[in-house]
């Protein structure tokens, strides 16, 4: 996987967060400090939640948060926040994450690229289940950086 998408500063690990949108600012912060997403990219995922419910729960324990690119994707990337204790997006059991994935996609064509990134090692149970239990960034890092895309 290209290095532009995922670095190893944009890894967290992280016993715990007070609530769902704290997960979101975490996750999303090393995005917004490398000038990824606008400010307002945190703001619109948190509302997409509000609005829409907990649908970024792709899978258990994973949850992909992501906006709209006009609200504020500056650039195409991820990161990843592994929490030790999981964070629940609204009451039911199906709605906890261990793995929050922020998105930052500025078309359709990254955001496509993208999601075969991301399910490259998530569609993978192995691979999937590595980056769950890891709480290594080194690890997690390895496990992203490993896949090999169509045009590379």
């Amino acid at each position: 996987m290209k290095e532009e998408l995922l670095s190893k500063d944009c890894i967290q690990i992280a016993d715990s967060v007070t609530d769902w949108q704290a997960a979101i600012k975490l996750a999303a912060q090393p995005m917004l400090n490398k000038g990824y997403i606008e400010e307002r990219y945190i703001d619109a995922m948190i509302e997409t939640v509000n609005t829409l419910g907990a649908y970024i729960v792709i899978a258990p324990n994973i949850a992909m948060p992501h906006a709209r690119s006009e609200s504020g994707a500056l650039k195409n990337g991820f990161a990843v926040l592994k929490l030790k204790t999981p964070v629940y997006f609204d009451e039911s059991q199906d709605s906890r994450a261990v793995l929050i994935l922020p998105i930052s996609c500025v078309d359709n064509a990254a955001h496509m690229k993208m999601l075969q990134a991301l399910a490259a090692v998530l569609g993978d149970p192995e691979l999937a289940e590595k980056v769950v239990g890891s709480n290594e960034i080194d690890e997690i890092y390895n496990i992203f950086a490993n896949v090999e895309l169509e045009d590379e």
